[in-house]
């Protein structure tokens, strides 16, 4: 025991005290359940090294998101007078910056070795929207045809993905070679080709994506003797924290960096994962990996709950015993139980992918309530399912809780969208962390313009959002791509003041024709929305809102967006836009006139408007539950948690989510990934 006069924020318990205090000379892996005092032992960890000698610049401490190493950096400011010091004198020391996330921390290597690319900013000289008009000219090129070319970020996911696997342009063929478009087509060569051209591209404007910061990092370690010595001979020990979300080309920057010495904390657990679907490698960073990396290393299990009731771990760890390949701790492996048939296992055992050696024992802290059982309440629809969430919460409000007692969360973003009517129709004040609010979303606004403009010729604001989104049937009135469709009109700036109202001096779209006798090149453009919003005034006349909706979407919005996106399926995250309009298209249901839809969407966005930026006080919180990982409220409600089949007898769900249960639909041209893995939606 080398902790001398050291003390720690608070006493640790034991098995805290055994990760904190273990040699800094030795590997460590701590396998640290939730609610167990991670932040709190990293933190100590930090001032424990500094308390052993290690000087601030030659400690490494990483995380997985940017508000996690701000709070990272200010718990070790809290417990290291030394830090607080440092930071105060100068937030952007070397010391400081090497607190930070993976991805900031390579840019700063980079940055100290005299590299001046720029990180494209909206604010900078380099804008982002560049790179998406780089990768379509590229795409362009390489796929004259438009039926058979890829969208912008299904070419930039390829680019990046031979990037994540540490595969320079010289070794990419193998990886590229053997995919095959949907049409069949083995397409390698062209997205070789297309990351060669984007990174001569990159080259002469001076960019560097996030991508090319962990690949040259990664590249320069392995290839450059001066770089990488000289990067090992300055960081003496490394501090990893959410190791299961950390994927395997970071983890080799990092246990890179931590050579030859191997003084390396890594913390993480592989039940806490989320992030598979960027790259993340759990087993080989916490589980086989590192084991194979350090044979002697130390292991430390933390596994007393700080932050839950007894009711919700015991069910929290009956779920995760069945990612493990064990028996069943229930009925001991039997299967059988004096009820009958074991509720919780499979003929006596889980049969998970972890191996039982790395299952952690959680119970509740000393003293912890047992707290009540969870409480689970079948729907038959998501708004049926909205409406009584929000009902709960009123009337739990009004017997005396607090709305930022409550969280709800979701899987997906699309689901958020169901709550937030209901909330407002009974005056309760949410934020929805997805971005303030589902209607504020800019796919959401676009999309229900439309419906505005079709039953307001008047209506300006919608008629800005719509003038250049395409029908199906828009195509290149000239140039090279003739005859080809085109999802933007190109009416510009210079067509919105020629079309100005002589009353309004607003764009209108009662002075369409007026521009368009101005200007010959803008009639294709206006011919175009005239004849989409011809089309929807006639469906309004003889259809249900939702229908007119589902219209816009399968007319002109889905191929819209695949064009100007460029949509990828697949991995099932939580941003999928197209599951965001059918959200709409589902609440919109509900409604018998659109001025009803609307108000209820406007009443929405300004109930959103009226949240506190960044403060979550006073608020009922609605997210998925991907922003919600390490928060804790009162009473937290799970929307969706639903599994079945769809009219075709395939499986579908939310939680767990359909690209969990089958493969996944391929959206673009190019195949979108493998199935998602169940053990993961039991994370979630």
């Amino acid at each position: 025991d080398s902790s001398g006069d050291f003390r720690p924020s608070r006493r640790p318990n034991p098995q805290q005290e055994l990760a904190l205090y273990a040699d800094v000379q030795t590997p460590l892996r701590v396998l640290a359940a939730p609610g167990t005092g991670k932040t709190f032992l990293l933190s100590n960890r930090y001032a424990y090294l500094l308390h052993c000698g290690a000087e601030p610049d030659e400690i490494v401490s990483v995380t997985f998101s940017r508000a996690m190493a701000d709070e990272g950096l200010e718990r070790i400011c809290s417990v290291s007078p030394m830090m607080r010091a440092l930071r105060d004198d100068d937030p952007k020391s070397d010391e400081i910056r090497q607190i930070n996330t993976i991805h900031a921390l390579c840019l700063y290597m980079l940055r100290k070795d005299g590299d001046r690319r720029v990180v494209p900013d909206y604010q900078g000289r380099v804008k982002p929207w560049m790179l998406k008009a780089a990768i379509q000219e590229i795409a362009e090129e390489l796929w004259p045809q438009a039926l058979n070319r890829p969208g912008w970020k299904e070419v930039m996911s390829y680019i990046d993905t031979a990037k994540h696997n540490g595969l320079s342009s010289a070794d990419d063929m193998k990886f590229f070679g053997s995919i095959r478009d949907k049409f069949g087509e083995l397409v390698g060569t062209k997205l070789h080709q297309a990351r060669k051209k984007f990174d001569a591209w990159c080259k002469r404007n001076g960019v560097i994506t996030f991508a090319d910061m962990l690949f040259d990092v990664e590249q320069r370690l392995h290839k450059d003797r001066a770089f990488r010595e000289k990067w090992q001979a300055r960081i003496k020990y490394v501090l990893i924290d959410e190791g299961q979300d950390t994927n395997g080309q970071a983890m080799y920057i990092l246990t890179t960096l931590a050579a030859p010495q191997n003084n390396i904390t890594i913390v993480g657990d592989t039940d806490q994962l989320l992030y598979r679907f960027l790259g993340a490698t759990p087993e080989k960073n916490l589980y086989d990996g590192f084991e194979a990396l350090y044979p002697s290393g130390n292991t430390v299990k933390l596994g007393i709950n700080y932050r839950s009731t007894g009711a919700i771990i015991e069910t929290y760890s009956r779920l995760i015993h069945h990612n493990y390949n064990m028996d069943c701790p229930e009925c001991l492996g039997t299967g059988k139980t004096e009820e009958g048939q074991c509720p919780y296992c499979l003929d006596g055992t889980f049969n998970g992918p972890y191996a039982a050696r790395y299952l952690k024992q959680v119970e509740p802290c000393p003293g912890a309530p047992e707290g009540v059982e969870f409480d689970f309440e079948m729907h038959n629809s998501p708004v049926s399912e909205a409406k009584a969430v929000a009902l709960r919460i009123k009337q739990a409000i009004d017997k005396g809780r607090e709305p930022d007692d409550f969280f709800i969360g979701a899987r997906t973003c699309a689901q958020t969208g169901y709550v937030e009517g209901p909330l407002v129709q009974l005056e309760v004040p949410y934020i929805n962390l997805t971005g303030g609010s589902f209607w504020h979303m800019k796919h959401v606004q676009d999309f229900i313009a439309y419906l505005r403009l079709a039953f307001n010729e008047n209506d300006d604001e919608a008629f800005e959002r719509v003038l250049n989104i395409a029908s199906n049937e828009f195509v290149h009135p000239w140039g090279k791509q003739q005859g080809e469709y085109c999802h933007h009109r190109y009416l510009g700036k210079a067509f919105k003041k020629a079309c100005q109202h002589p009353e309004t001096g607003r764009p209108s779209y009662t002075q369409r024709w007026v521009a368009a006798r101005k200007r010959r090149s803008y009639s294709p453009g206006v011919e175009d929305m005239d004849y989409l919003v011809s089309s929807l005034q006639a469906e309004l006349e003889v259809s249900p809102l939702h229908m007119v909706l589902r219209m816009i979407m399968e007319d002109c919005y889905e191929k819209y967006l695949a064009a100007d996106e460029g949509l990828i399926g697949g991995q099932a995250n939580d941003s999928g836009k197209i599951d965001d309009l059918e959200t709409v298209i589902d609440i919109a249901r509900e409604f018998e006139t659109v001025p009803e839809f609307v108000d209820y969407v406007e009443k929405a966005r300004k109930a959103a408007e009226a949240a506190k930026n960044g403060d979550w006080s006073g608020h009922v919180v609605i997210s998925t539950v991907h922003r919600l990982k390490g928060t804790e409220r009162p009473v937290v409600y799970g929307i969706g948690l639903v599994e079945g089949q769809d009219k075709k007898g395939l499986p579908v769900g939310l939680l767990p989510h359909t690209y969990s249960l089958r493969p996944p639909e391929q959206r673009g041209i190019l195949p979108a990934g493998g199935q998602a893995r169940i053990e993961d939606e039991r994370d979630i």
